[in-house]
């Protein structure tokens, strides 16, 4: 009991309440009144649901909805419904909240069930407006789930008086979250502890039928963050401790198919109880850790997962660790660097991961006691223990982007020195750049600029787009000033009429590279330069490239599929070279992916776009996916002595790709031609390699028919 009166008025009231709080909790004072089975809906609970989420409401900031509280009270209303249908006698049931969000969700869901029935009658209230009612059963949901015991609307002591002024003729259960509600000294927090004093609190997974059916919706609410805890109820009493990375939660929070997260949650409940496929090869052996991965198909996506050993109190106990849900042409990166950190672990450790005990045909964990000592990682890997896993794998982005290094950050005086020091003639610029550079980046004509990897190719293009740009804005704005781009203006003419002016140009400079990661980096680079000449932020705080956004800036979400009225705030416009023939594609009209139905689902231009992105994504055959999908699948005698990598580019830039092929009606040699190219004094091809290579690419198109797939060659051979 709280210190105050005005904090006890809720539970001095409570008390008041035409309840028998010595009642056994199994049943009511006599067979008229309808009792539900199990401890847990006696006369009086509160009742703990600490999986629930609140989430405000798309109409009012101030208005919150728990959907887990309101599938749980449509639960309780459809079971005393069911109870009720024994006895036939009066029963009123009140329903409040105070959010009308919640209200709202609430009525919704009951829908019109139980509106005409003449002796069960389902109220669905506000606080406010449950003032003075008197009801046989009052079911409060408070909604509020939170860490740091922010109550809103339940802070409000005139509407917790209201409800004080309510009287529950036979049951009051509060449903609501322990931990926020007493998070403060409320009154709330006074309820909880006097319910505890009673032996009238609960937690909701205390009812078996209650807590499989909290699973289930919370399944269906893709309510993450508790669902994918170690400690959530759907794995407590699985076989396997469960442990989810950070990239798993994100990639299954990105599935929008409702049906799509049911068969991924049920394949992970049977996973974690033990459950291994029989006939079917699911192991990935790491190259060089040689641990296994598992990858198992959930239609065209993959869980990739493997076995962990977690420290407990008394033991070492193995555990299975979720590291993704990927397509499969994004697997081998994910393996490479899962590899590369296991060599960091000590060969005791790895050994142990490989250990196996089955148990009538299920696969279940194996433990051992802290006397046998298992250290995770070599002496000389000085990674620390807890979030190890994560760190190593945000670091070993940095090896796929190590020529980042070459942006460095540009102080503002540095900054101003070279955009200032322009004359129409000559930049200076402070780097030392070699006169050959120098002299591309002040050259007025179209360059071809050839070089060996790390030379400088990209930094003396950046410099000469952003000379570019500094330029042509002198020539049309003025010196130092920078007004932006205007598309048209318009002028009212003397009769009243709107006269429209000619319409003003802007520059349109286009940056596109083979590599994505040198994209993201470029255009990083080129938007900070870009906004620090407009005044609006320096290059120095805007020119950071943060790895973990990386493959969100990948996508180019912003970026339409076309060339037509791309507005000019998306110029200078960088893009990888797959986003030019896209975005070519679009333009010229009569589109490569009108031939795919999946590409275009909807005609919604939005929808169709997110269509069309994800169908690129599952769909497009690169050397990955050929490696994996389709390398494996042909004939041992074609591929013998031959190397995928060699096949997959001699099928996408000689039989389909090359110049030759161009001319050819359907854009690809014949095996004939293809074959004569062995009499190239440059060809390292033999006339029978060349002959096994075109019957595998027979093969392959076939095969990519009927997977309906396609490879860049083909959408390049369609714009040609």
């Amino acid at each position: 009991m709280g210190p105050g009166k005005s904090s006890n008025k809720l539970m001095l009231e409570v008390s008041k309440l035409n309840i028998s709080l010595s009642t056994h909790h199994g049943g009511f004072r006599n067979r008229d009144q309808y009792c539900l089975p199990g401890p847990i809906f006696g006369p009086y609970s509160f009742v703990n649901i600490s999986c629930g989420k609140e989430e405000m409401d798309d109409d009012n900031r101030h208005n919150w909805k728990n959907m887990v509280e309101v599938a749980v009270v449509v639960r309780v209303v459809q079971n005393l419904y069911k109870a009720w249908k024994g006895f036939r006698k009066q029963l009123s049931i009140a329903v409040a909240s105070p959010y009308t969000a919640q209200v709202d969700e609430i009525k919704d869901k009951l829908g019109e069930k139980y509106k005409n029935l003449d002796k069960f009658i389902v109220k669905v209230l506000t606080f406010d407006e449950l003032q003075g009612k008197e009801e046989d059963i009052i079911i409060l949901s408070t909604v509020r789930s939170n860490c740091d015991g922010s109550l809103g609307l339940l802070s409000n002591n005139q509407r917790v008086n209201n409800v004080a002024l309510t009287t529950a003729r036979q049951c009051l259960w509060i449903l609501g979250n322990e931990r926020t509600l007493s998070k403060n000294d409320s009154v709330w927090k006074s309820i909880i502890c006097d319910a505890k004093n009673r032996n009238c609190f609960f937690n909701i997974e205390e009812d078996k039928e209650m807590s499989d059916f909290v699973n289930e919706i919370k399944k269906e609410l893709d309510q993450l963050d508790e669902v994918f805890d170690a400690n959530s109820p759907l794995f407590k009493n699985a076989r396997w401790k469960v442990l989810f990375s950070d990239n798993f939660r994100k990639s299954f929070g990105k599935i929008k198919s409702l049906q799509m997260k049911k068969l991924v949650m049920n394949l992970l409940l049977r996973l974690a109880n033990g459950w291994r496929p029989k006939q079917r090869n699911v192991g990935i052996i790491c190259d060089k850790s040689k641990l296994a991965l598992k990858q198992f198909k959930v239609k065209d996506l993959y869980v990739i997962c493997s076995v962990d050993i977690d420290h407990e109190e008394f033991r070492y106990i193995q555990v299975l660790k979720f590291w993704d849900l990927l397509p499969l042409v994004d697997i081998p990166k994910l393996v490479k660097r899962l590899d590369s950190m296991f060599l960091t672990y000590t060969d005791k450790f790895l050994n142990h991961c490989k250990e196996k005990c089955i148990e009538g045909g299920l696969e279940i964990p194996m433990s051992w006691e802290t006397s046998h000592h298992i250290v995770r990682h070599k002496k000389s890997s000085c990674i620390q223990e807890g979030n190890n896993e994560r760190r190593f794998l945000q670091d070993s982005k940095v090896g796929d982007s190590l020529l980042l290094t070459k942006f460095y950050s540009i102080s503002s005086g540095m900054m101003g020195h070279l955009l200032s020091s322009c004359n129409g003639r000559k930049l200076e610029l402070p780097f030392e750049l070699t006169w050959q550079e120098m002299e591309i980046i002040n050259f007025g004509k179209s360059s071809f600029i050839l070089g060996r990897s790390g030379t400088g190719k990209t930094t003396v293009l950046i410099r000469k787009l952003v000379q570019i740009e500094q330029l042509y804005h002198v020539a049309s704005e003025g010196f130092h000033e920078f007004k932006g781009c205007r598309s048209s203006k318009f002028e009212i003419a003397e009769d009243g009429e709107r006269v429209e002016e000619s319409e003003e140009t802007f520059l349109h400079q286009i940056f596109v590279t083979l590599n994505p990661r040198l994209c993201c980096a470029v255009k990083q680079h080129v938007s900070g330069l870009t906004r620090f000449a407009r005044g609006e932020k320096s290059a120095e705080d805007s020119n950071s490239i943060l790895l973990d956004d990386m493959d969100d800036l990948l996508n180019f979400e912003e970026i339409p599929d076309s060339f037509v009225g791309l507005p000019p705030n998306l110029y200078p416009l960088v893009i990888t070279f797959h986003k030019f023939l896209i975005m070519l594609d679009g333009t010229l009209g009569n589109s490569f992916f009108n031939r795919f139905p999946e590409a275009k689902e909807d005609s919604h231009e939005s929808t169709k776009s997110i269509a069309l992105r994800t169908f690129i994504r599952m769909k497009e055959v690169n050397f990955d996916k050929f490696n994996i999908s389709y390398w494996p699948r042909f004939k041992k005698e074609l591929t013998n002595g031959l190397d995928p990598s060699t096949v997959f580019t001699e099928i996408t830039s000689y039989i389909k790709g090359g110049l030759r092929a161009w001319k050819v009606p359907d854009g690809k040699l014949s095996c004939k031609d293809y074959i004569s190219l062995s009499s190239s004094r440059v060809s390292t091809l033999s006339e029978p390699e060349r002959q096994q290579i075109y019957e595998i690419f027979m093969q392959y198109e076939k095969k990519k028919k009927m997977n309906v797939e396609y490879d860049l060659a083909d959408l390049v051979t369609d714009l040609l």
